[in-house]
Parts: C-alpha cells; structure tokens; sequence
C-alpha cells in the first residue's frame, strides 16, 4: 500500500457518468504510489465515513499539488465535505456484478417506441462494459440503429457474493444479466409484492411533492429485488406540527409485511430486536420516532452509544428490503454519522406551509363549512401556522360557530314560548350544520397561536413610519420595499422588478435605525424578528454558525418577515482582517444563507451598523444588501419634531423655545435630544419642593441638560460615513 495524505476537496466542473473518478495531479499519483484507474480510500481527517474512487490522472493544466477534484455523486455518497480535508490513500476493491436492472426514462412523444429488447441488450453491455464502476441511478443513452436516443437509468444492482466490505466499486462484466423493469429476469423470491407500495399524492394535504420523493424510494426498494450496498433510510424533518407523524400514520397503513415501531425510551435489546423481526418479515417499515432524542449526538462530544448501535443494526440490512424512516424536527439533532448514504440516504423536509399549502390544508379539514373566498382569506392571514395548528383553529372556529348559533336560537325562543321544549331540541340539531364566519376565525386567532412562532418572540411592532421624526427619504425609500410586493405585484411583473433581498441601514448612533425596522415591519403589517450581532457570537466551535441558520430558519417558518440584525458588524467583519480565526466560517455560513440555498421567499433581511467600514464587501454585491441607506442626525425641522413629541405642553414654562432648542442641539442624534428632554423634566421635577405644588420645566433646565450632554455627532463622525459611501475607506 502506498501512502496517505491530506487534499483539498474541489467539484468538478462538470458531471459525467464516470462518477467514481478521483481527479489528482501527476505529483500526487506519484507521491501515493498510485497507477491511474487503480483505486483508492477515501475518508474524512476524524476517521470517520470512508468511501472507494477511481484515482484518474487530471486533464485540467491550473490544477494545484494537494487538491482533488472529485463529482458531486461521489461527495454525497461517501459524506465527505468540499470545506474540509480528506484524506486518499491506496486501497479499496472491485466487486463484479451477477446482474443489473436498468429502466427505460425516455421523455415519451408522438413517435416514440420502444427499443427492440435484444438490440437494448446488445447496446447497454457495450455501454456499461465501458465504464469502469456501476452503480443505482447511473443514466446512460443508448443510439438504435433507427429511431431516435433513448435514456435510461440503473435502478438496482447485485454483487455476485456479499462481501460485507463497504470499500468497494461495482464492475459490469461480460457475464453481468441485464434486466428490464417491463421483464425482469431476477429470480421471484416468495416475499416479493406484485406491486409496489405506494402512498395516494393526496394523503397528506400540502405535502405532494414529498410523497412523490417517497414513492419513488418505495418503488425502487419493493420492486427492484436485492438492492445496492448504499442506505435505504429516509428521514423527514421540520417543525412540529407540519405532518411528520401523519405521514408516517399513512405510510405505515401501506401492505407492509411487517411494521416495526421504535419510540422513547428506546433500548438497545429494543432496536435490536425490532430490526431483527423486520429482516425476517420483508418487504417491511421500522418506524423511529423522535430520532433526534433516541440517536443524538452525545453530550460529552463523540457518539452516544444508542447512536452506535442503531448504527450497527443499520448497516446488518443494507442489502434487505427494509425501509427504516425516521423523523426528526431538526437535522442537527441526530447523529451526524447516520445522515451518509449508507444510513439515511434520503432527507426530506416537511416545511412550515406557504400560503397556498395552509389554503389546500384547511380546504381539506373544513369538509365544505367555510365559503372558498373566506378560506382564501383565512389562508392568507394565517402565516406561520402549521397543519396542526390549522387543524385546531378549524375546531375552535366550529366551537365558536356553535355557540354563536345556540345564543341566536336562544334569543329567539325567549321571544316564543310556544312548545318551548320542543324548539330547543331542534336547535340542537341544527347546530351540527353550522358553516363559518369570518368572525369566527377571529375569535379562534385568539386561542390557537401559530407554532413556528412559538419558539422565538416574533411581533407585529405597532411603530409606524409617522412616530419616527425626519429621515422622510429613508421613510419613501423603505416604503416601496414593503408596499410594492403585496399591493403593486402586477406592476412589478410589467416592470420585471424583483422584490428586494437585503438592506443594510448605516449611520451614527442613536438615529433610529433600530425604530426605522420596526417601523419598516409595522407599515408592511410584517413579523419582527431582531437579534443581535454580538448574541450569535458563541466560543464554542461551529456554534455561531449553527444559531445563524437557526435564525434563517425561523424567519422562512414564520414569513413574510422581516429580519433584523443589530450591530451586524460583530459577525460580518471583513474576512481578510478579522482577528477571530472562527470569522470565516461565520461570514460564509451568512452568506451561504443569504444566497438562497433554501429560498428566503416572504423574508426582508435588515441590517444596522454604526461601523460599516468593518463590513465584508462580499456582503455588498447585488443579491445581497441590494440598497444601503444612510440614516444620519435629525435635521432642523426634524428636531423640533423630536422635542415636541418628547415634552408635554402644559409643563412647559412660557419661556422655552423649542425652535431655539432645536438650533442648539445641532449635531445631537436622536436619542440625545430624547434624553435632554428627560434631563430636563428631571430637574424640573427636582426643584418643585412641595410634593403638591405643579410646576414648570424653565429654559435653564434645558441649558443645564445641555452642558451634560454634548453633541457626538462631530464634522469627522460625518466625514467618516461619507467616505465609506463614496468606497473610500
């Protein structure tokens, strides 16, 4: 065996059916005693999941000593990570195919037929025989000699002996059978289903296109016969409430042979023998509940020891026809070491509903009660609710509906007397066939509170822009991005104008930024999401990364929203000077988010910082922070304003100026002039000696307020912001 160093992972620029291809440099074949088309190990620097490649000389001239470059099937399937080491070293082996299922995924089309099966035959060996590994879901076209291309796809293969060694590549060979979904040749095994399990879209409301994802596993696993060596665990995520455990309810009424069930408290003879009991009744489902809390990360760092084992157990059925699903309401939960392609291949997420997801759920739940344009409205007023909680508000409005129609029924049997006993019975029938009213679903608002909102203080700030004095241009600007979106959508569209992603407001202290995004979210009737820069910071490795995606999260679940980071600067500091070696990571988890791995739809990213020379510049490219608005001191109008809404009339001697006041404060933000105004109420309350006595706040009150606090916003305060707005700083 050669030797082993650490490489840099890179992608590929381009995907290719020769998925398995490690791409190194001369040197580095060289320096591991590496031949191209041998293979070798590759594995993470904690030891952790290793995977086989095909070391392959690389074409590219600009390719760097210590890097790989490798596809992105192979970085999924193996668990390995584009931002960290690897380590390669010589090692690994082939594994020959006895057969392989292939299926036929020709778009269909008016002059479309069907390949002969003995030329199909004849061309995918020629076509496979080439390649030097196989595995599921590689596609490949194959050229009739009439007709037009066709693709088609690996849908299962099988080794000619169970080695049990995960290091290893799967080569076709000229006595590999090859079979077709329409005919398939392996041998019928008593277990097998005449069809496959499938769930009906509509099973769960909102959720098709998850189910979708589902079937097609489901297809695969009870159709196919033995299956690939990679993991058939899926694991559905997202908050509670949002259908996990229903759809687990449905899937679990599906023809299994078996059901296993694993639920807290969950013991290892407990997982064992649930496993067990589901290798011997296949096809079957082991159903986890609460992964997150059977198999999580251990508390003192490493693997818990359930983690270990459910782990063992999972590997002892990787090549048996048993689905293991699991649900979770956060991925960074469970066990890192189970989320690979050998464990939980497949995550899919179960969102908190948009707005048409919550109209097709309460469609489905209100069984014909609610008219389709008050179920349009409530669907539109109801963001951050869940599928529960939409189911509880449904129950709550029928509640309140109900007794809306016995006290109407009671008011008019007060009125008749007449065969009294008989009419209240009837009433009590009558209301079994209610239907609901706007006012209704008012009335259950105040009962059932949408659960992504639960977990984080998330308000409608009741500021509008008219309680903030001055910065009238600020206040136009900022009102197209919240007005624009929801009442001027057809202009937008004409216009091809897209909604604005992030604004980063700038300026001197204490000039009502922080009050400008509450106003921002109160006129816009948004939800309010502010944190701090500085409270996300945490010394803990990956910590401060993890509370930034927590916070995106909670954002999306709970749009339209507006998200507001104070002091932005503590975790955007430029990366090339910052003196924290965790800042890099920080920064590019921030933007990571903010460029829409996971759509931020509905969500306005606000920013505010005294100190934006400190700003990473990556933050400012189009995308990002689209618009940067200075917010500086109060002018003069402005500041008459500030004095007036902060001093109450009547306690104001006749001699106070407020338009001499506002000359003198030039040069005081905001929050001083607010503060003066405090100062001087103070004193003036100080020099009233009898506790009875009403008196009056002088014009020397303020002059003292004044001597103590001194303007901060100086010529060079100014100077400073203007240069960096010019990019000179």
């Amino acid at each position: 065996m050669g030797e082993r160093a650490l490489f840099s992972l890179r992608p590929l620029a381009s995907e290719s059916p020769e998925a398995f291809r490690v791409h190194l440099t001369s040197n580095d074949l060289t320096s591991l005693g590496l031949r191209p088309g041998q293979l070798c190990i590759l594995k993470n620097v904690d030891g952790g999941m290793r995977g086989v490649g095909i070391a392959w000389r690389s074409t590219d001239p600009g390719m760097k000593k210590g890097i790989i470059k490798v596809s992105h099937f192979l970085k999924d399937a193996y668990g390995l990570n584009f931002q960290q080491s690897t380590i390669v070293e010589a090692g690994g082996q082939w594994q020959e195919v006895d057969r392989v299922l292939i299926r036929d995924i020709t778009e269909p089309s008016s002059g479309h037929e069907s390949i002969d099966r003995a030329e199909c035959e004849l061309l995918t060996r020629y076509a496979l025989y080439r390649l030097k590994a196989v595995y599921p879901g590689l596609t490949f076209d194959l050229s009739p000699r009439e007709g037009r291309k066709q693709h088609f796809v690996i849908d299962a293969i099988e080794p000619s002996r169970q080695t049990g060694e995960s290091l290893s590549l799967y080569s076709f060979t000229s006595k590999t059978v090859i079979g077709l979904t329409d005919q398939i040749v392996f041998e019928p095994q008593q277990d097998t289903l005449v069809d496959a399990i499938q769930l009906r879209k509509d099973a769960v409301p909102a959720i098709a296109h998850q189910i979708q994802e589902l079937n097609r596993i489901l297809r695969h696993m009870t159709l196919s016969g033995p299956s690939t060596t990679l993991g058939k665990g899926v694991l559905l995520h997202g908050p509670a409430g949002v259908g996990k455990s229903l759809l687990l309810d449905k899937l679990s009424e599906a023809p299994w042979r078996k059901v296993m069930r694993i639920s807290l408290p969950a013991t290892k003879s407990a997982i064992s023998s649930a496993f067990k009991e589901a290798a011997e009744c296949m096809p079957s489902m082991v159903r986890i509940s609460n992964l997150g809390s059977i198999a999580g990360p251990s508390e003192m760092g490493g693997r818990s020891g359930t983690a270990q084992h459910l782990d063992e157990e999972m590997a002892n059925i990787r090549n048996k026809r048993v689905l293991v699903i699991g649900e979770t309401r956060r991925l960074d939960e469970v066990d890192s070491f189970l989320r690979t392609s050998y464990r939980f291949r497949t995550e899919i997420e179960i969102p908190v509903p948009h707005v048409s997801a919550r109209k097709e759920i309460l469609k489905a739940l209100s069984l014909g009660t609610v008219s389709p344009d008050l179920l349009e409205r409530v669907g539109e007023g109801t963001h951050g609710y869940v599928g529960g909680d939409l189911f509880a508000l449904i129950d709550e409005a029928t509640s309140s509906a109900m007794d809306r129609r016995l006290n109407e029924q009671e008011g008019l049997d007060s009125h008749d007397t007449t065969n009294n006993a008989t009419k209240k019975e009837q009433s009590k029938a009558d209301v079994g066939d209610v239907h609901l009213i706007e006012e209704d679903f008012e009335n259950a608002k105040y009962r059932v509170r949408p659960s992504a909102m639960r977990e984080v203080y998330l308000e409608t700030p009741n500021v509008k822009f008219s309680d903030i004095a001055g910065s009238e241009e600020v206040k136009e600007q900022l009102e197209s991005v919240t007005q624009w979106p929801f009442k001027r959508t057809k202009g937008m569209a004409h216009f091809g104008v897209k909604p604005q992603k992030g604004l980063l407001l700038y300026g001197p202290p204490g000039c009502s930024k922080t009050l400008t995004a509450k106003a921002l979210a109160g006129e816009g009737n948004l939800n309010f999401l502010s944190v701090k820069g500085s409270e996300l910071i945490s010394s803990y490795v990956g910590e401060s990364e993890r509370a930034i995606r927590d916070v995106f999260r909670k954002a999306r679940g709970a749009s339209p929203s507006i998200l507001f980071f104070d002091e932005i600067e503590s975790i955007a500091a430029d990366r090339s000077s910052s003196a924290h070696t965790s800042g890099l990571n920080v920064v590019t988890t921030l933007l990571t988010e903010m460029d829409g791995v996971e759509a931020l739809k509905g969500v306005l990213i606000l920013a505010a910082t005294n100190k934006p020379e400190l700003l990473d510049e990556a933050l400012m490219r189009p995308g990002r922070f689209d618009e940067k608005l200075y917010v500086g001191p109060p002018e003069l109008a402005a500041r008459r304003q500030i004095l007036e809404m902060n001093t109450r009339k009547e306690a104001l001697h006749g001699e106070v100026d407020l338009e001499k006041l506002a000359m003198l404060t030039e040069g005081h933000s905001g929050a001083e002039i607010v503060r003066i105004c405090e100062k001087a109420a103070q004193l003036g309350l100080r020099d009233c000696k009898d506790p009875d006595d009403i008196g009056y706040i002088y014009q020397a009150h303020f002059d003292k307020a004044l001597r103590g606090i001194p303007p901060s916003i100086t010529s060079q305060v100014r100077e400073r912001f203007e240069k960096w707005a010019r990019h000179e700083l």
